[in-house]
């Protein structure tokens, strides 16, 4: 089968004031500062200015056209949504992203020790793996608007690709994870008296000493198992990965392949990769998928659920006592 692949490059940049008291979000991630910065949005330039680079790479309208400040849509709500809506546009056009490249301009505060947690929310907003998204600050040396403190900008360039094909169908690098895809039907809300396991994973350092967890309750709310597991050095998307599979090794070993049973999960990553939604170009991703793909088609009436990760406290907590053991 012939097909053609068009690589497309998009560039996009964007400024906000900086204000005493704001909250700052940069990338997806809050940092703790004294200010933030002044938007109809959260103001997050990062992703306001990967927006508007990855519709360049799409040959679309910039985000000031397809989504206008007063848009009742976006106002005051995260720009993660905002991204959210651009990547919907980007499918429709047939443009799989390939990398992220992140520049930050802002005298303070610094952000070295934050790049980390930015590229692991940058990727799951856009469906790539850390490896594929770059994040770096640089200062102004103290001219300018920037280099005064008023403001703080964000550059970004992306790199993705359009594949056509006769049969219409895109290709991809997984797929062969694609076509075992887990089935939407059986993702969604939590049905009454339904088993629920909240699973999580990270690493301190991404890479770093990272653990998975599970926490289990019936329908009723108790407590049936919490339980977690040290992964050693790893990266903070494939302790993502283990915890899935590590909340479904203990409902095996429980015997509730039966059960009706919902994963709830916060890793936006891990869920669109696992229904077939984002494509899977680490290696490693794709072969934890593959297992757990396999380990899902076992169990007779279960279903995956993405939640925001405050209601995932539960687990993530679990992962991050036992974390705190190994590091005494």
């Amino acid at each position: 089968m012939t097909r053609q692949i068009r690589r497309r490059i998009g560039t996009g940049f964007d400024i906000h004031r900086t204000k005493r008291g704001a909250p700052l979000m940069l990338g997806g991630v809050r940092i703790e500062c004294d200010f933030g910065l002044v938007s109809e949005t959260d103001g997050d330039v990062v992703l306001h200015a990967l927006s508007d680079a990855a519709l360049a790479a799409a040959g679309e309208p910039d985000i000031g056209i397809l989504f206008p400040a007063k848009d009742p849509r976006f106002a005051g709500r995260p720009s993660s949504e905002l991204v959210a809506a651009v990547k919907e546009r980007l499918t429709e056009r047939g443009l799989e992203l390939e990398q992220v490249d992140v520049t930050i301009l802002a005298e303070l505060p610094l952000l070295s020790a934050h790049y980390g947690a930015m590229r692991e929310r940058i990727g799951e907003l856009v469906g790539l793996s850390e490896s594929d998204v770059s994040v770096k600050a640089r200062t102004c040396e103290g001219l300018g608007t920037i280099g005064e403190g008023e403001a703080i900008a964000a550059t970004v360039i992306v790199m993705g690709i359009i594949t056509s094909a006769e049969s219409g169908r895109k290709s991809s690098i997984s797929d062969e994870v694609f076509e075992s895809k887990f089935p939407l039907e059986h993702v969604g809300e939590i049905p009454r008296g339904a088993i629920v396991v909240n699973v999580d994973g990270g690493s301190r350092g991404n890479p770093g000493p990272a653990a998975a967890a599970a926490v289990c309750r019936n329908a009723g709310g108790e407590v049936l198992f919490s339980d977690a597991r040290y992964l050693g050095t790893t990266t903070n998307n494939v302790a993502e990965y283990e915890g899935v599979r590590f909340g479904l090794s203990l409902l095996s070993e429980r015997d509730l392949r039966d059960a009706e049973i919902v994963i709830c999960l916060d890793s936006s990553l891990v869920f669109n990769q696992l229904i077939g939604r984002y494509r899977i170009k680490d290696a490693r991703l794709r072969e934890l998928a593959r297992e757990i793909l396999g380990e899902l088609k076992s169990f007779n009436n279960l279903r995956l659920k993405l939640v925001p990760r405050e209601e995932n406290q539960v687990a993530d907590k679990t992962a991050n006592r036992l974390l705190d053991d190994y590091s005494k």
